[in-house]
């Protein structure tokens, strides 16, 4: 939609697809604001990181990551993203779309939006809005609908500058992994506040700080407060599989920042992880990677690693 480079500062004109003009739904969100032809809905300055920026950014399925300074007339539409999506206001205001409403977006708010479920926002200030934004290939997201919730989004523009500066400049890949794990840390932290009253979060908070742990049925259910039978319920309705294969899934996870960050054989890092081989480990790694560890590096390094 947008023309420039996928690192660095761009400026932005966007205009919307000609077949979405024609959308019932896209009319609706937007009523008369931008006009009839819904083609043109403003500018922005970008500054963007994208995978191509980070080769670490494919560890935790991270698409792109920017901070948009947006134009008073900016407006934006996607009716069914095949990303899931963080946006933070920064500074001046904005609305978006909760419940098929427009709801203020101001400073100290984030918006939180799913895979293939229709979201819009725009700029409602006189002069413009900054916005801190992170987008996933993967849905990481787990709410059903776009939701609005109270968060600070100065910890996102840090890590997205400080991205954004590296990439530009020294290029280091060590410092853009700790930029990356860094931006995934705070992406986590406000999702742990959209899933609300999930009992689900307590739980595989304490396995991601401790996933080497021998981790029973019984201690993961008493960390949620729930039975072992419901625990095994709640996990096939939200995750679509067993407490146990979401935490191997962790674990996996958790290996492949390491395989990011540090030099560690596969060996120490299957004892690191809770396994009693590295055999038992390179299987289970391979069954949810798709490939064993040693091949996952390799393909880390190239830029080419599979989103978990």
């Amino acid at each position: 939609m947008a023309s420039g480079s996928p690192v660095g500062g761009v400026h932005c004109a966007y205009d919307l697809d000609p077949k979405l003009a024609l959308s019932g739904v896209a009319r609706a969100l937007w009523g008369g604001m931008i006009g009839p032809s819904l083609m043109r809905i403003g500018t922005s300055r970008e500054r963007m990181v994208s995978a191509a920026g980070s080769a670490s950014f494919p560890v935790h399925g991270i698409a792109m990551a920017g901070v948009t300074e947006a134009s008073k007339d900016y407006a934006f539409v996607r009716e069914r993203p095949q990303r899931s999506q963080v946006l933070a206001c920064v500074r001046g205001s904005g609305e978006v779309l909760v419940g098929g409403r427009w709801t203020p977006c101001l400073p100290g708010t984030v918006y939180v939006t799913p895979h293939e479920v229709p979201h819009a926002y725009r700029s409602t200030g006189r002069a413009g809005w900054r916005i801190a934004w992170v987008s996933y290939a993967r849905p990481v997201v787990r709410a059903a609908a776009p939701v609005l919730i109270a968060s600070d989004g100065e910890p996102l523009v840090a890590a997205i500058e400080g991205l954004v500066a590296e990439s530009r400049g020294a290029d280091d890949a060590v410092i853009l992994r700790s930029w990356t794990e860094l931006l995934h840390a705070q992406v986590l932290r406000i999702l742990r506040l959209s899933a609300g009253s999930s009992r689900l979060w307590p739980i595989w908070r304490a396995c991601d700080d401790d996933p080497g742990r021998a981790w029973t049925l019984g201690e993961l259910a008493a960390i949620g407060g729930v039975s072992a039978e419901h625990l095994r319920r709640l996990c096939q309705h939200e995750l679509g599989r067993s407490p146990m294969r979401h935490l191997a899934y962790l674990r996996v996870r958790a290996a492949c920042t390491m395989l990011a960050l540090e030099e560690v054989d596969v060996a120490s890092l299957a004892a690191r992880m809770g396994y009693a081989s590295p055999f038992a480990f390179s299987a289970a790694f391979k069954r949810i990677a798709g490939v064993p560890p040693t091949a996952y590096r390799t393909l880390l390094r190239a830029g080419k690693a599979p989103p978990l």
